[in-house]
């Protein structure tokens, strides 16, 4: 009987290659291939095209986009003393403010672009306490200075900048947590609105 192992190495390597093309000539002979159309390519990049445009309709599926360059950081500050937030992307304006536990909210605009609005920062001597808004200040309140840009429409990859107020703390907190991480301990927070929308941390 004879055997392709008997064949030298060189001899078998053409050998096994000839009845490789012997077989699929004769196995081409009783099945055809069919080729992809040019409308049959166009149909399958429209279905993956309207996948897409589906999947990325929801921005509760996507994942938070990494902050592009150009952003400058929100960062969360605490004071004890006066338990007041602060939002802000520069220095606090007064002294007695650490970072807070969750010291980064997330990441805005330091330029205006099509589509943000301005992010301002309050002051109210009579509460003691700092307000970061897109809004007008309720009376009281005192502008200190601009803090950057965010969208106004929620856009792939950004999440909601949101206001929350404590009467017991006559405090205003501005963050993309949910609720307000501490300190302060505890609830009693109220959410009030969303500000905009911001790349998350």
């Amino acid at each position: 009987m004879f055997y392709i192992s008997y064949l030298k190495p060189m001899t078998r390597f053409w050998f096994s290659t000839t009845l490789l093309l012997v077989m699929l000539t004769t196995w081409g002979c009783d099945h055809s291939v069919e080729m992809p159309t040019s409308e049959s390519v166009e149909t399958i990049e429209s279905v993956k095209t309207v996948e897409l445009v589906e999947f990325a309709s929801d921005a509760s599926l996507v994942a938070p986009a990494a902050a592009p360059p150009g952003t400058i950081p929100l960062k969360q500050y605490w004071s004890a003393g006066s338990t007041d937030s602060l939002a802000t992307t520069g220095a606090p304006p007064r002294p007695g403010y650490v970072p807070h536990a969750r010291p980064l909210e997330g990441y805005i605009l330091p330029l205006e672009q099509p589509g943000t609005i301005l992010l301002k920062l309050f002051w109210s001597q009579g509460r003691n306490d700092f307000l970061t808004t897109t809004q007008a200040a309720p009376a009281g309140y005192q502008f200190v200075r601009n803090e950057g840009f965010i969208f106004a429409n929620q856009k792939l990859g950004t999440v909601p900048l949101k206001l929350f107020s404590h009467a017991g703390l006559l405090d205003y907190r501005t963050t993309t947590a949910t609720p307000p991480a501490p300190p302060p301990p505890g609830g009693g927070w109220t959410f009030v609105r969303n500000e905009g929308f911001i790349y998350p941390p």
